[in-house]
């Protein structure tokens, strides 16, 4: 076998086509900011109107449209977040208030899991606070299971209208049980 070395003409190409491409949009974008930057600075009855329409769509608000686009994303949107939402009987809704008093550790979303060392979302918060201090539901519901757990320690996970749970963990003592 011959072990001669053969560049590959390949490569070479798809680097020069990215960079013809990449200079082509560098070239629109500039051509684009040169006539608006003309008009801008030039006066007249069309450029006037020109920079009145660029004017008010940089200006308008887009609130309405913004909320159709995610209507028509999910047909049944707004009859989930009634549900959420809306205190069903005699229930009170307190989502206004942490479940317990302290400090806010880490917050809802991507964050490198201290336990695994891995990016993940986190899909709750960690609330820091004094050990033997009362948590609280942020919503009326049903305890679903009182359970010792690997990652999450002494937990409860509290079931609200069969539509989502809330689960509380890392808790020193817990005074309920199932059911409850």
């Amino acid at each position: 076998m011959n072990n001669a070395y053969y560049p590959n003409p390949y490569k070479r190409k798809a680097k020069t086509s990215y960079l013809k491409k990449l200079s082509m949009q560098l070239s629109i974008v500039l051509m684009i900011l040169l006539v608006l930057i003309l008009l801008k600075y030039t006066s007249g009855k069309f450029s006037a109107g020109i920079n009145e329409k660029l004017r008010s769509t940089f200006y308008s608000d887009m609130t309405n449209k913004t909320e159709d686009a995610f209507k028509n994303m999910n047909p049944n949107f707004n009859e989930k977040i009634k549900k959420i939402f809306n205190k069903p009987g005699n229930s009170s809704f307190k989502i206004d208030f942490l479940p317990v008093d302290g400090i806010v550790t880490c917050e809802y979303g991507k964050r490198i899991n201290p336990v695994t060392n891995n990016e993940e979302i986190h899909t709750g918060i960690d609330i820091d606070s004094p050990e033997g201090k009362n948590v609280e539901a942020v919503y009326d519901g049903v305890i679903e299971k009182v359970m010792d757990d690997k990652f999450l320690g002494t937990a409860i996970v509290i079931k609200h209208n069969d539509e989502f749970e809330t689960i509380y963990g890392h808790l020193s003592k817990v005074n309920v049980t199932e059911g409850q």
